[in-house]
């Protein structure tokens, strides 16, 4: 159901990785039935700001989330707009890399906050437009073992890299097989091992 969605170089190919059941259904029958792209680009651009104003209220009935898929809608067709979705070429990878990481990233602190209010405060520190009085979590704090682990399993995991070692493993060969297998066993006991040990396991969907 995400395709990698870490290494898209547009907002455009981000949610062709990202939820694609979700996307799929939405694209189906709201975007479709709305028109398309079929009624001229002026339509076109308000049936894709529809589809991401339901998106965002598809994850909960607050502000947060509708300006989260508000936000991301604009991109789509701003990108729409310049051409940049039918870009196939290597032309600018990299800066089209960290433009879209930058807009994703904005757009899941708004997501995450529980306010409107929050979130502007939190994007502001982060660009630093906004000096906050107290900071919860320094520099140090993210470079403690523990944190320094999860962020390099995360790098690892978010790129196609890991994915073809797992399909690797699944060739049909029965020693690699059971190598996937032990390799799976771990990560779910490890998993297990972390949600027993912690004593803050939120409910992933409790606020939609």
């Amino acid at each position: 159901n995400f395709n990698y969605p870490y290494i898209s170089k547009s907002i455009t190919e981000f949610w062709r990785r990202w939820h694609i059941s979700l996307g799929s259904w939405f694209k189906k029958y709201v975007y479709i039935s709305l028109g398309g792209n079929r009624l001229g680009n002026v339509r076109t651009y308000i049936n894709l700001a529809v589809v991401f104003f339901i998106t965002g209220l598809w994850h909960g009935a607050n502000w947060t989330f509708v300006l989260w898929g508000m936000w991301h809608g604009l991109f789509i067709v701003l990108e729409r707009f310049a051409g940049i979705k039918t870009l196939s070429d290597g032309k600018y990878v990299v800066l089209r890399h960290i433009y879209t990481i930058l807009v994703f990233v904005i757009g899941w602190t708004m997501f995450r906050a529980d306010s409107v209010s929050e979130g502007i405060g939190f994007i502001g520190t982060m660009l630093g437009i906004v000096q906050p009085e107290a900071v919860a979590f320094t520099a140090d704090y993210y470079l403690q073992a523990n944190h320094l682990t999860v962020f390099i399993v995360a790098i690892i995991g978010s790129v196609p890299i890991f994915g073809r070692f797992l399909e690797f493993l699944q060739d049909g060969q029965w020693y690699k097989n059971a190598v996937y297998d032990i390799f799976i066993i771990g990560v779910l006991v490890l998993s297990m091992a972390s949600l027993a040990a912690s004593t803050y396991n939120p409910f992933i969907y409790f606020r939609f």
